[in-house]
């Protein structure tokens, strides 16, 4: 009983008062050690001049990239989806997503949701 009592006690007078501020250097100990395992520590920052300058040429050397460019919103083609499939009650769309796929030999942005059951509109048998 009292092994139990001093770490509650110590968790209440001196931690919990400024929880951040006592728990800081085993926060930065994790997320220095987490960016230590993923190899994130040895990742180096550049500066990247980007001129503001486009031109035919850029257009014609950034085709694939410009062909590419994502014009829909997700929000019309969430409730587009919703809508085609309302007749089946059953199914419903959460999110859209952002993917990328070779289709017809050319990589190309597409737009994706998956149809998920909802289960409290399910009759039950």
């Amino acid at each position: 009983v009292g092994l139990g009592i001093y770490p509650a006690l110590l968790q209440r007078l001196r931690v919990t008062p400024n929880e951040l501020a006592a728990e800081r250097p085993f926060i930065e100990h994790n997320i220095r050690m987490t960016r230590q395992a993923y190899g994130l520590d040895r990742i180096v920052e550049r500066e990247f001049p980007a001129d503001e300058g486009l031109d035919a040429r850029a257009l014609e050397r950034n085709a694939a990239t410009i062909k590419n460019i994502r014009l829909w919103d997700y929000r019309p083609l969430l409730r587009t989806f919703a809508q085609l499939q309302e007749i089946r009650t059953y199914y419903k769309f959460v999110d859209v997503d952002n993917d990328r796929y070779v289709v017809n030999g050319e990589y190309r942005q597409l737009m994706l949701s998956p149809r998920e059951l909802s289960y409290q509109h399910l009759q039950s048998r």
